[in-house]
């Protein structure tokens, strides 16, 4: 529940949806509870509490269902039969009573891998240049004119960001160029990020900004304007003006909505820096622009070249710092360049340091930072204290996940790590290019972010202390350095038990990867001539126990089993990159075999899905399709459609693929592939969006399943996603999220049979000026004023509110609702309790005009392209009516310098939205006041 007390009246107030208190817990309620207070009783609806084991979710048949779920102070204090919970006066005694409706209801969603708040940001600020089925981009021409559009409104020597090139979804099939960027915009410094987010192109002006010293740096291509993974990148990206606290609470706020509508309510924040991202989600909390809980990770280690071409860790040891680690000095051995200073690790204590899974919400942590003069020594940069925000009172919003490390590139990028022979299709490149040993594909050094080496050494290092890592290991060779890393760590401490040290996207991770991985070494016997490249425990395929130090190979079963090692899967690679995998990047063989979930579920490994948003939109209901199915999307340039999974289910069966494209290479040998069906049932995808990334951040005791004790948040969809499983699979991405709840509150949506449809106005994040605050504070339900024909008008919400502004600024607000099918014209935005008959309509302006008493309409999914009066409303499907005040202007109802008080009504001349068939409540002219204030 919220704390501070205006955000308190807000939530208790201004929801839409009936208040849902509910939480997820460990274990079933025997004892008969007395004639208790319920907050919130759920009931006649398909309620699906995930508690069932994993391997008892290898058939749907087996998922286990409650008819009740009550509720009280934001846990769920039953969950059981409805005769049960009748005997145990819980309707009697219930405050609110939800009435499902048939429809169904889940845990509420969780992501296992993401960069939240970014996608936020990027939705309200840069230029999209994604392809279908992601976007509308078909060509190197589009991009430009893409930006050239958004250069000619940008103000002089303003950067312009574009972000989702995909070089394999334009005609061209290339990347953009230095010399197309300064074609579209010459003037203002451009950088757009690649789709995979390890490569970026940037023009003229933005190359400028470097030094001679950083256009050196490895994987800068000055000549194409190319930059190729993060150090290179960093070249011209830290150059970008900083963000101000107020575009950061915008995108934080954005993110927060797009999450909440894919019924998301818990995102995960990786690749962080503490003292930036901490204080942004605290303040966020406190100023209701962030309703999720979020999970962090910091960085374990972050190279960064500095202008004099020094390479430094500028994130590791500084989060460590944070989060209580002491100074203690590690060596880093094998390490190519300095961390921090003369190979040494700062800050490698952790025996008293903040563990994972921990409640940091209220977390306050020393500052330290590296003086640009100093000789290295972190101990002379102390910066005092980051202390959360006055007021913030909450508690499990934000949660302490493992340390991240991108080890490798990406597949699209030629920068994955893999073993031989590399890529299926290499075009230009050529054999001489060392893309095994460490090197771009194309021949520069630099496909491992870290090198293996050091990459052993800091997670013996996190693992030593207790604390879970996660490592980005897209590419073959890059699995096999990390599983090697991991036997090291574990025979360097045998008294480490249960890490869950995660491997993140594990996109060609072979089958002995994930039998090492779970102790399960005996099987490996006889398997070593279908790999190449062996390293640690299985090194040249044979058991090698004393290769990582073990004494015998039953050690260190026992010692990897132990720890519970874990895969999250970007799964909807198989959907969005499914045939260029199949094509170009992978090849038939491997591509089958891409994000081997199957294997997981053979060999009992705890896995997870995510969809690294923001290289593709957040949707656990995609990676669940994704999971079912494994068929590619349909785009511009592919046709769709094609099984990226093996077929059968013996462990040994084999298929035989060319290793490399015949055509490119003129040699049709094969080579054998496994052949194994990598897909899984609807239940044991639910898992992986629900508890298994909580298990796997340790908060399963929290979050992730419906069950008593546990927290209250709930994703209630339109369909029974097992049906639509078993129905039509292909379908299942587009199952309606009605609504998403976090904590007892609803975050999004309406809530089946629910009286209002639009709900309550909040500050928006589009804003006449960057400098705008428009903080709403309190916020109740009104009655609609009389003067309308109300057998042809119908309110969807009606609300009063005050908010905080600058004296005399516009401050724009906005408020979600349903589309009813009609054409926008028939939607009316009143300002209530101004004019003659009490009420006037504000004014439509489809320019999205920013002046006191405009409105407009956009869809959610696209904030930013205001809709015209004839275009249609689709029926269900989400928008946000966004409003204009002045402060002290005719509409403000407080006279008071800085305090606005606004009341509006959003009605149709159309039908009320059908909200998946539950609507029930019309007004008419025979309803009463009191009937309409309970909207």
């Amino acid at each position: 529940m919220r704390e501070h007390g205006l955000i308190r009246l807000y939530k208790r107030l201004a929801t839409p949806i009936l208040a849902l208190v509910m939480i997820l817990g460990a274990g079933w309620g025997a004892r008969p509870l007395a004639a208790a207070t319920v907050d919130t009783l759920y009931h006649n609806g398909k309620i699906y509490t995930l508690t069932e084991s994993m391997r008892e979710a290898k058939d749907p048949r087996k998922a286990k269902t409650v008819e009740v779920v009550a509720t009280r102070d934001g846990k769920i204090i039953f969950a059981g039969s409805a005769a049960t919970a009748r005997q145990q006066g819980l309707f009697a005694n219930a405050a609110r009573i939800v009435d499902l409706r048939g429809k169904t209801m889940l845990p509420g969603l969780i992501d296992g891998h993401g960069h939240f708040p970014l996608q936020g940001g990027y939705d309200l600020f840069q230029v999209n240049l994604n392809s279908f089925p992601l976007g509308e981009m078909r060509s190197i021409e589009d991009y430009k004119k893409a930006l050239a559009r958004r250069c000619q409104s940008a103000g002089k020597d303003a950067w312009v960001l574009g972000w989702g090139y995909d070089d394999t979804l334009v005609t061209e099939m290339r990347h953009p160029t230095r010399a197309d960027l300064d074609a579209a915009c010459p003037r203002n410094p451009v950088f757009v990020r690649h789709v995979s987010g390890h490569m970026a192109v940037v023009n003229s002006a933005a190359l400028a900004k470097a030094s001679r010293d950083e256009l050196s740096t490895v994987g800068v291509d000055a000549r194409s304007g190319k930059l190729t993974e993060p150090r290179a990148m960093q070249v011209v990206s830290r150059h970008f003006p900083p963000a101000g606290p107020e575009a950061a609470q915008r995108g934080l706020a954005r993110a927060n909505e797009v999450y909440a509508a894919a019924g998301v309510t818990t995102a995960d924040c990786s690749n962080i820096r503490m003292l930036t991202e901490l204080p942004k989600m605290q303040n966020g909390i406190l100023r209701n622009n962030l309703d999720l809980r979020v999970v962090l990770h910091p960085l374990g280690y972050y190279p960064t070249t500095l202008a004099s071409g020094k390479t430094v860790d500028s994130a590791g040891w500084i989060n460590r710092a944070a989060l209580g680690w002491t100074s203690a000095a590690l060596s880093l051995a094998g390490a190519e360049t300095a961390v921090m200073t003369e190979n040494n690790v700062p800050f490698a204590d952790g025996r008293k340091a903040v563990a994972g899974g921990s409640d940091i919400t209220r977390l306050s942590m020393p500052a330290y930072a590296a003086d640009k003069d100093a000789d290295g020594s972190p101990a002379a940069a102390a910066k005092g204290t980051v202390a959360p925000p006055a007021g913030l009172s909450a508690d499990n919003r934000l949660f302490l996940g493992a340390w991240k490390f991108t080890f490798d590139g990406s597949p699209q990028g030629y920068t994955a790590w893999m073993k031989k022979p590399g890529f299926y299709r290499w075009g230009k490149y050529t054999a001489a290019d060392s893309f095994n040993q460490a090197g771009f594909f194309n021949g520069a050094v630099g496909t491992d972010n870290m090198p293996p080496a050091a990459l052993e050494t800091l997670i013996a290092m996190y693992h030593g202390n207790g604390q879970s890592t996660q490592t980005h290991t897209n590419g073959s060779a890059a699995a096999e350095r990390w599983v090697t890393a991991l036997e090291k760590a574990v025979v360097r401490h045998p008294e480490v038990r249960d890490t869950r040290d995660t491997s993140i996207h594990a996109q060609t991770m072979e089958l002995q990867h994930i039998q090492r991985l779970t102790g399960n070494y005996q099987d490996l016997t006889g398997t070593g001539p279908m790999y190449t490249e062996l390293t640690g425990a299985f090194k040249d395929g044979r058991l090698s126990p004393e290769e990582v130090g073990a004494r015998d190979i039953g050690q260190l079963s026992r010692l990897m089993r132990d720890q519970h090692f874990f895969n999250s899967y970007f799964v909807t690679h198989t959907y969005f990159w499914g045939d260029r995998h199949n094509q170009i990047f992978f090849g038939p063989g491997r591509a089958r075999n891409m994000s081997p979930v199957g294997w997981s579920v053979a060999y009992n490994q705890p896995f997870s899905f995510h969809n690294d948003t923001y290289i593709t939109p957040i949707s656990p209901l995609r990676s669940l399709q994704s999971a079912v199915t494994r068929t590619s999307a349909h785009s511009a340039i592919y046709e769709g459609g094609t099984l990226l999974s093996g077929q059968r289910h013996d462990l040994g069966a084999k298929a035989l693929f060319p290793p490399r494209d015949p055509e490119e290479t003129g040699d049709k040998t094969t080579f054998a592939f496994w052949n194994y069906d990598h897909r899984v049932n609807a239940l044991q995808a639910l898992h992986a969006v629900t508890l298994m990334p909580a298990w796997q951040n340790k908060l399963s005791d929290r979050i992730g399943s419906i069950a008593p004790g546990k927290l209250a948040d709930f994703t209630i969809l339109a369909e029974d996603p097992l049906a639509v499983a078993a129905a039509r699979p292909q379908s299942l991405a587009e199952m309606r999220v009605m609504t998403t709840i976090v904590g007892d509150t609803p975050v999004y949506g309406f809530a089946p049979g629910s009286k209002t449809l639009a709900d309550a106005p909040r500050g928006s994040y589009i804003q006449p000026t960057e400098s705008v605050v428009a903080l709403v504070t309190e916020i109740g339900p009104m009655t609609p004023a009389e003067g309308r024909n109300e057998t042809r008008d119908k309110t969807l919400g009606a609300y009063a509110f005050k908010a905080d502004v600058r004296n005399g600024e516009l401050a724009a607000f906005q408020m979600r609702f349903l589309g009813n099918g009609g054409p926008v014209r028939d939607m009316t935005l009143l300002d209530g309790g101004s004019g003659a008959s009490g009420t006037r309509p504000l004014h439509y302006s489809p320019e999205a005009a920013m002046a006191d008493g405009n409105w407009w309409i956009a869809a959610l999914d696209a904030p930013m392209l205001p809709l015209k009066a004839d275009d249609a409303l689709i029926a269900d499907k989400m928008y946000a009516a966004f409003f204009v005040l002045k402060d002290n202007g005719p509409r403000d109802k407080d006279a008071a310098r800085g305090g606005l008080a606004g009341q509006v009504v959003l009605l149709t001349d159309g039908p009320l939205p059908g909200n998946s068939g539950t609507t029930r409540y019309v007004l008419g002219p025979a309803a009463t006041n009191a009937a309409k204030a309970q909207l």
